[in-house]
Order: C-alpha cells, then sequence, then structure tokens
C-alpha cells in the first residue's frame, strides 16, 4: 500500500508541474500576443499621424519619411519593422520596406486592409515562413483616405517561445520533481503512519478493547474503527454468552453422571430422572450448537443454489413437523392464504418458518393460538401469546437475548431462533417487521422482494 500512495503521489505532482507548466505558457503567450498588437498598433498611429502631416507634399515626400521613420526605428529601439504603403483606391503596394513593389498584387483582399477600408484600422496575424515564429500586421487609413500605412512585426509564437525555453522548464520541473518525490515520501508515511497503527490494534484483538485515539486514525475511517469496535464487542458477548450456554447444560450433564457414577444415586426412580436430565441438558447442548453453526454458515454468507419455494407448502410441512409440540403446548396453528411462491435457500427458509412457529407455540398461552399466514410475496406468523415488551422489540434479532430468561430455560430455548431469521431474511433481501403487545402476543411479517 505504501508504493502505491508513494507513486500515486509522484505522478499526480507530476502531472501537476506537467499541466501548471503549459497553462502559464498559454497565459504568457497569450498576454505577450496582445501587448505586441497593441505596441504595434500605437507605433502605426504615430507613423500615420506623421504621413498626414507631409501627404500634401507628394508620394516622394512620404516615401523618404517613411525611410526616414524606418531608419531611426531600427537604430533607437532594436526592432524589425516591415512598412508598407497601399493606395487605398486599388490595393496597389507604393511601398514596401523588404519588397519589390512591381512583383506584388493588390492588398485591398489582405484581412487588415479590408479591416482598415471598414472601420479605419485593422490588425492581423499570420503564421510566418519561419518555424515558430508569426507576423503581426496592423494597418491605419490617412486622414485623405489616400494612403493605408501597414506595419508589420515578426514575433515568436506560442510553440518559438516554449523551444526557446525548454531547457530552462526541463530544469526548474526536474528540480519541483524531486521536492516533490521528498514530499511524497514525507506524506506516504503521515498516511500510512495511522492505518498502520489501526492495523497493528486490529491484530491485536485479543485485548479487551480497541483503543484508538482522535491523533492515530483519520475523521473519515472513524465510521470503520466503531464498526470494528462494535463487532469485537459483539464477537466478546457472543464469546460469553456461548461459554455460558455451553457451560450450563454441561454443569448438569457432569453433575448427576458424577452421583450415579459413583454409585450415590441407587433408587430407580432417581436414576430414571437424573438420567432424563442428563438426556434433556445433552439434547439442549446439541440444538445449541447446530443454532451455532446455522448461524455462523449464514453470516459467512455461504452461497447456496437458489429454487423457486412455494412458502404455503413449506409452512404446511412445518406445522406438520410441529403438531406434536403444539399439542403439549396446548396450543392451536392455523394455516391460511394460498400459494406464495419466491426464489431462494429452501432449507434456510424452512429453517426461519419453522423458528418463527417454534417461538410461537413456546411463548404461549395454554389454549393458545397460532396464525400462519401465506400471501403474494410475504409470511406473517402471528400468536396471542406472552408478547414482548417495546423496549425489547430491537433486541430480539440478537443472539442469546432472551426476554424472559426464565421461561426461555424452562422450554429449552437457545436463544438463536430469531437471530437465524434475521439473517436468513437479509440473506434472501427480504424485509422484516415485528409488532408486540405484552400479554396480548406477537406478528412478524417476513416480505420477499419481489
Amino acid at each position: 500500500m505504501k508504493q502505491r500512495i508513494y507513486k500515486s503521489l509522484c505522478i499526480t505532482a507530476l502531472l501537476a508541474l506537467i499541466l501548471s507548466t503549459l497553462a502559464s505558457q498559454v497565459l504568457y503567450f497569450r498576454f505577450y500576443d496582445k501587448q505586441t498588437d497593441e505596441n504595434l498598433m500605437l507605433q502605426t498611429d504615430a507613423l500615420c499621424a506623421g504621413i498626414n502631416e507631409v501627404s500634401e507634399e507628394g508620394r516622394s515626400r512620404v516615401t523618404d519619411f517613411l525611410e526616414d521613420y524606418l531608419g531611426d526605428t531600427r537604430q533607437s529601439k532594436n526592432i524589425h519593422l516591415r512598412i508598407t504603403l497601399v493606395d487605398a483606391a486599388d490595393g496597389v503596394v507604393l511601398y514596401d520596406s523588404e519588397g519589390n513593389t512591381e512583383t506584388m498584387d493588390s492588398h485591398l483582399d489582405r484581412r487588415e486592409i479590408e479591416e482598415t477600408m471598414t472601420k479605419g484600422s485593422g490588425q492581423a496575424v499570420r503564421l510566418s515562413k519561419t518555424l515558430g515564429r508569426n507576423t503581426h500586421y496592423a494597418a491605419m487609413l490617412t486622414n485623405d483616405k489616400q494612403y493605408v500605412i501597414r506595419l508589420g512585426m515578426e514575433t515568436s509564437n506560442i510553440i518559438g517561445i516554449f523551444l526557446r525555453i525548454l531547457p530552462a522548464i526541463l530544469a526548474i520541473m526536474a528540480l519541483l520533481f524531486l521536492l516533490a518525490t521528498q514530499m511524497a515520501t514525507r506524506l506516504t508515511h503521515q498516511i500510512v503512519a495511522p492505518l498502520d497503527s489501526m492495523a497493528e490494534k486490529i491484530q491485536k484483538m485479543d485485548t479487551p478493547t480497541l483503543e484508538l485515539s482522535d491523533e492515530e486514525v483519520y475523521e473519515e475511517l472513524r465510521p470503520f474503527v466503531n464498526s470494528v469496535k462494535q463487532s469485537q464487542q459483539v464477537r466478546e458477548e457472543f464469546s460469553a454468552n456461548v461459554s455460558h450456554e455451553l457451560k450450563t447444560p454441561l454443569t448438569s450433564i457432569s453433575g448427576f453422571a458424577e452421583l450415579m457414577k459413583d454409585g450415590m444415586v441407587v433408587d430407580a426412580a432417581h436414576v430414571r430422572e437424573f438420567s432424563t436430565t442428563i438426556y434433556n441438558e445433552s439434547q439442549r447442548l446439541l440444538a445449541l450448537i447446530d443454532d451455532i453453526m446455522h448461524l455462523s454458515r449464514l453470516e459467512a454468507g455461504i452461497e447456496t443454489e437458489q429454487e423457486p419455494v412455494n412458502l404455503y407448502l413449506l409452512s404446511e410441512m412445518v406445522i406438520q413437523r410441529l403438531r406434536d409440540k403444539a399439542e403439549k403446548y396446548q396450543v392451536s396453528i392455523d394455516l391460511t392464504g394460498g400459494s406464495a411462491e419466491v426464489t431462494g435457500v429452501r432449507t434456510n427458509i424452512e429453517e426461519m418458518i419453522y423458528n418463527l412457529i417454534d417461538n410461537s407455540i413456546k411463548y404461549n398461552h395454554p389454549d393458545g393460538h397460532v396464525y400462519v399466514i401465506c400471501e403474494g410475496k410475504a409470511i406473517t406468523v402471528q400468536d396471542d401469546g406472552i408478547g414482548i415488551p417495546e423496549e425489547d422489540l430491537n433486541r430480539v434479532w440478537e443472539r442469546f437475548f432472551r426476554v424472559d430468561k426464565s421461561h426461555s430455560r424452562a422450554i429449552g430455548g437457545t436463544g438463536l431462533g430469531l437471530s437465524i431469521v434475521k439473517h436468513v431474511a437479509e440473506l434472501h433481501h427480504a424485509k422484516v417487521d415485528i409488532s408486540s403487545q405484552l400479554n396480548h402476543g406477537t406478528k412478524i411479517t417476513i416480505t420477499f422482494p419481489k
């Protein structure tokens, strides 16, 4: 992970350097281009003002004036300008500081000349024959509308500027990238250090609690840390509950077996009583282990092939299996509704329905009723039993949670039934609704997705 973070930071820094360099070059060139056009237009305006003063003396006087201006400009400003004088009437070139006017075509179709004839002044930029160079033109119409004076100046374009300063750019980028790699190393350590600390403490989960200070973990990871702490707490509670639930029947089995082994129980009735207790506790122990293993498989999310399951027919089969228990508890079971077909893991759904109906039987009154209703994609199990206090409704899905512990132990419950129901529902993306009233019964509805 450290290498990935380090590489990501270095690549980000390199891309930032390249993009910022290119952006700065574009911005600089635009400013440079704008300044060139403005300066060239100012010079054209000044030159045009001079021509306006001498134009009445004839074209030769205008030509002499342009030659003098060109020489003064090159000496004082060290700027290479191209001056062109165009006849405004037909576009014939009357004077050009760098070319033979006799071989030149009419300039009326030049963009800067066209704009000047319309607006009084105009500008244009054309790519020069030299690589990396542009030629800027500025033109202006004289007051008597007889001449168009045009100035041209060759400058470096963005490619030329970039190539000219490329060595310096590469040197600066290399230096900045070197600094960036040093900062990336430091940042990588700062980023990974809290994660390493957290990972180390998570690996030491045998400790009672996972403690991380605010300085040891990022705020964005705080929900994850809290989730880890909660998972740790659940695991610790689960371990404690499992130990307790296993120890209770084992203690009874061991105690009664020791009495019988040492010959302290000779009466046949007592032997039968103790043997029955040992059998019942061992059955309770087997049921508990079976539920724990089943719950572990559900939590692990082990994929099992799904198939069409008819909730009504499956409920009918479960009710038949529980018929003797219902008669023992003097509870009647009614199944209503019709064909309700869903897609799921048949054995898991059967276990879920079994636990719901089994709980409604065990936590009921003599002459009580259990109603199983299958409609559409939902199954509802309702009873008129002892009910659940409102403050405990959200906790009934917890492993080993019992509303009435004494009653649960008397009927041999493992405390895992509704937890299995919840996990089976989650496995099938089903919605669970529960409502209950103390001493009036409980209603649980499982609705499968369409």
